[in-house]
């Protein structure tokens, strides 16, 4: 089945599935783990229930490092008691009177399970994905858990994971690892007067600046680029080109990686501005006609 969701264009798949003898360590789940890894190779992000045992073991597939394990929590934002827990769990999201369809009498049923919690993330994880379609499976899990409600007790515990997911939050986070750009550079030539150094900034969106920080690093490393990031509520990569050596004419390229995370320092993942520089021999005038009406 995830080989054929990932062969016909799934990007997230949800399992809520599982049985109350096959919980963690996952023994004899290794095909089922193997689709998984082949599914991630092709970025394509997996989430499973704990399951509903009120067991300190996570059921699998939810247990495997492949997939985000999803608890279950009440109306009131507590741990519902059935909901299965451990260190391998990762976040918790509603699954208690739980409106949906029932296949059997063709209708609508309230239900409680985790098989309802996965779902919750799954579509949050597709709206973020709709956001932005290049978003990496590493990304969509680090920034659900950095961007999760924490429940009691503090930090990451065996019973609720990272939090609750917060959707609003989450996208905020998103938000902040774009930019408006994905390229920008320098061009000089030999026919125009120039100096160097060169600066340029390139602005970062951001829904929620003020919690979130940035860290650059060039990749690979040149010597004709220096940059920095400022967070706040303008936040920008401040780009400064020189003359990259030995100073012949060609084009030089390299990469921004932008790296965001909270304020706290959970990561919120990385993206990337690819950066050149031009150095002509000669620049091509373009002369443009001017019409004036009378």
């Amino acid at each position: 089945g995830i080989d054929y969701a990932v062969a016909n264009g799934a990007n997230i798949i949800n399992l809520s599935l599982g049985h109350k003898t096959d919980r963690y360590p996952c023994t004899g789940w290794t095909t089922v783990q193997d689709a998984m890894q082949r599914a991630l190779d092709q970025n394509v992000f997996i989430v499973a229930s704990s399951g509903n045992y009120g067991d300190s073991r996570v059921s699998c597939p939810a247990a495997l490092n492949e997939a985000l394990a999803m608890g279950a929590t009440t109306q009131n934002d507590d741990r519902w008691s059935s909901s299965n827990y451990g260190p391998q769990l990762d976040l918790v999201a509603p699954g208690v009177s739980i409106f949906t369809t029932d296949s059997f009498i063709f209708d609508y049923q309230f239900y409680n399970g985790t098989s309802f919690s996965a779902p919750h993330a799954a579509g949050l994880a597709a709206l973020m994905k709709s956001y932005n379609p290049a978003i990496q499976p590493y990304d969509l899990r680090t920034t659900m858990q950095a961007t999760a409600d924490d429940l009691p007790p503090a930090g990451f515990d065996n019973f609720t994971g990272h939090g609750r997911i917060n959707a609003r939050a989450a996208l905020d986070a998103l938000v902040s690892l774009r930019s408006p750009v994905a390229s920008t550079g320098f061009l000089v030539a030999d026919n125009f007067p120039f100096t160097l150094p060169m600066t340029t900034t390139v602005p970062l969106l951001s829904a929620n600046p003020s919690a979130v920080t940035f860290t650059t690093t060039i990749s690979p490393a040149v010597s004709w680029l220096n940059v920095s990031s400022t967070s706040g509520t303008s936040p920008q990569v401040t780009l400064v080109g020189s003359m990259p050596p030995p100073g012949t004419h060609g084009t030089y390229s390299t990469t921004v990686v932008l790296t965001a995370q909270t304020l706290s320092g959970d990561p919120l993942g990385t993206r990337s501005i690819d950066v050149y520089f031009r150095y002509l021999a000669q620049a091509e005038l373009v002369y443009l006609p001017v019409v004036v009406k009378n």
